[in-house]
């Protein structure tokens, strides 16, 4: 696991329960402009293929994650990515949650919470996740600008496996 920083791998597409005692939250739905985009980003993720995730991003995407910064996809996809999916064997999204989605003019966001499932040549892992998304419209359709992700290493035990924290 040299390499690999679980914490930027994450997206998804199916529900994640709340936590007993968390207060409801309103049903969010994702836009409809901009949700093929995002579930291609999941789709090629759980494919490991930085060509298909290529097709979704921003060449100037920027993506955040716990203190690290990656300006550029070709700095992404070279220093994190790329190195991080070679050690992955499988990837799985188990659970989302949209927590906020919006669309006004050329510019869109999507705040995430996920589960995803990663299985590494020694171990699996299992990371609970919060993504948020900033889309642009561009000539070539709704790209993804930027990736914030804050994710942490959970093992599913009881009700409240798989919630971020």
């Amino acid at each position: 696991m040299r390499h690999l920083r679980p914490a930027s791998i994450a997206l998804s597409v199916l529900l994640l329960a709340a936590a007993p005692g968390d207060p409801p939250r309103r049903e969010v739905l994702m836009p409809w402009e901009i949700k093929p985009v995002l579930e291609e980003y999941r789709a090629a993720m759980e494919a490991r293929s930085a060509d298909r995730l290529a097709r979704v991003v921003d060449p100037a995407l920027v993506v955040v994650e716990n203190a690290g910064v990656n300006a550029g996809w070709a700095d992404y996809r070279d220093r994190r990515l790329g190195p991080e999916l070679k050690e992955v064997r499988s990837f799985r999204y188990a659970a989302l949650k949209i927590v906020d989605a919006s669309v006004s003019g050329d510019t869109a966001h999507a705040v995430l919470e996920t589960r995803v499932e990663l299985g590494l040549e020694r171990e699996a892992v299992v990371l609970a996740a919060v993504e948020t998304f900033v889309l642009r419209k561009t000539g070539q359709g709704w790209r993804i600008r930027l990736i914030h992700l804050s994710s942490k290493r959970v093992q599913p035990r009881g009700a409240d496996a798989g919630q971020p924290g």
